[in-house]
């Protein structure tokens, strides 16, 4: 057995929405390496700034709404 280094090419996928962000990686025979997810609705992350619609009415003008 060998002891040389052995590299192999990795690729990131990366899909950024207003919901979540989805992270894949995968090896050249196309393979999954490893994914991940990250929901923004989730109420255990950034749990000062969780909107349960996904908005932020204006306290001063109702009208005035913010998607952040």
């Amino acid at each position: 057995m060998s002891n040389e280094n052995v590299t192999q090419r990795l690729y990131l996928g990366i899909d950024l929405s207003t919901q979540q962000i989805k992270c894949i990686v995968i090896d050249g025979q196309l393979q999954t390496i490893a994914e991940e997810a990250i929901s923004f609705n989730d109420n255990s992350l950034l749990v000062h700034h969780v909107q349960p619609n996904g908005f932020v009415v204006d306290k001063n003008d109702k009208r005035c709404i913010t998607t952040p």
